[in-house]
């Protein structure tokens, strides 16, 4: 299973969406007053996007299922950047928001490229096991 780069891959994306989701107020209490909703939303999405990604990580033997885990954990990491990214734009007026906060904020960003390096390992994967097919 590890002995797969794109299970590594699928693992640190999963664990960079679990940080998100666990340092949520870094970077929703600046927004709490405004849209106290989109923190909760950006915590669950991350978290459903953690175990999409884990569960992605499991399914090492059906690469096609995988690959079509993958690009759902994309969707919806592309889900937590939109309410990350608005969060960061609707804040109240000048709130100051931490260094740390923004850094964590783009823990999605680099969750997604990471979920698209995992899916170009899957699909090198399969098409590997398909030349091996042929010349069978």
């Amino acid at each position: 299973m590890i002995q797969r780069i794109q299970t590594l891959y699928l693992l640190v994306a999963g664990t960079l969406l679990v940080l998100f989701a666990v340092f949520a107020d870094a970077w929703a209490a600046p927004i709490a007053a405004n849209m106290a909703w989109l923190g909760t939303a950006g915590l669950v999405l991350a978290a459903i996007a953690a175990a999409i990604a884990f569960i992605a990580a499991v399914l090492y033997k059906d690469r096609k299922r995988q690959r079509r885990i993958i690009q759902a954990a994309q969707v919806v990491d592309l889900l937590v950047v939109a309410v990350a990214v608005g969060g960061l734009f609707l804040r109240e007026g000048d709130a100051p928001l931490a260094t740390g906060g923004i850094l964590l904020a783009l823990a999605p960003v680099l969750a997604y490229v990471i979920l698209r390096l995992a899916q170009r390992g899957v699909d090198k994967d399969i098409a590997l096991v398909r030349s091996m097919d042929r010349l069978r």
